[in-house]
C-alpha cells in the first residue's frame, strides 16, 4: 500500500490517485508500473523515467 509516489521503492512505479475520490471503500492505493512510451496519461508521474506525458490517445 502507498500514500504518495515516494512510498514506491522501485524505479518505474508510482502511487495513483483514487479515481473514486473516496466513494469506493474497497479502493486501495498500491504502487503501479508507470506507462511506457506512446501510452496516454494524465501527468508526467504516470510515465517512465525520462519520458513526458502523452495527453493524446495511444496509437494502435
Amino acid at each position: 500500500l502507498c500514500t504518495i509516489d515516494m512510498d514506491c521503492p522501485h524505479v518505474g512505479y508510482y502511487c495513483p490517485d483514487d479515481p473514486t475520490n473516496g466513494e469506493d471503500p474497497y479502493w486501495r492505493k498500491v504502487c503501479v508500473s508507470q506507462k511506457s512510451e506512446g501510452e496516454a496519461c494524465e501527468g508526467d508521474r504516470e510515465c517512465q523515467p525520462d519520458c513526458r506525458c502523452n495527453t493524446h490517445e495511444s496509437s494502435p
